[in-house]
């Protein structure tokens, strides 16, 4: 059995129209793309401290008085042995910066001053977190 042929090779001119139209789609999707996909976690800066040029150490004081110190509970007496380590370490008095919860009070980072004040750090720096306030 013989089939007819009715296909014929196009040797007309080129439209440009659908590829333009296809390229146009791409470009919309991928610059929508990037609202699509959200970024899990919780963005995190420090503050700009007047003094760069000292090297930083962060401790955190949560609202039940607790000291935060390189991911680890720790105690005041830890603490101040720690940050005279850090010191020799960095061969540098650092900048201590402390990030507050907005519930804790004046007692609960007293410990923290008296540690930071034995270890010979003369900079500190405090970030509050939340609605409380310092008396």
């Amino acid at each position: 059995m013989k089939f007819e042929r009715n296909v014929d090779i196009y040797n007309g001119r080129f439209v440009a129209a659908p590829f333009l139209s296809v390229f146009f789609l791409l470009v919309i999707f991928l610059a929508l793309s990037s609202l699509w996909v959200s970024i899990p976690g919780v963005r995190v800066s420090q503050a700009e401290s007047i003094r760069p040029d000292l090297p930083r150490v962060g401790i955190a004081l949560d609202a039940a008085g607790r000291i935060h110190f390189e991911s680890r509970l720790i105690g005041p007496e830890e603490l101040g042995e720690e940050l005279g380590r850090v010191a020799i370490r960095r061969e540098r008095t650092p900048m201590l910066q402390i990030l507050v919860d907005g519930e804790a009070s004046f007692e609960d980072f007293a410990p923290v001053l008296r540690a930071a004040r034995g270890a010979g750090i003369e900079v500190i720096y405090f970030t509050f977190r939340g609605a409380g306030t310092l008396p």
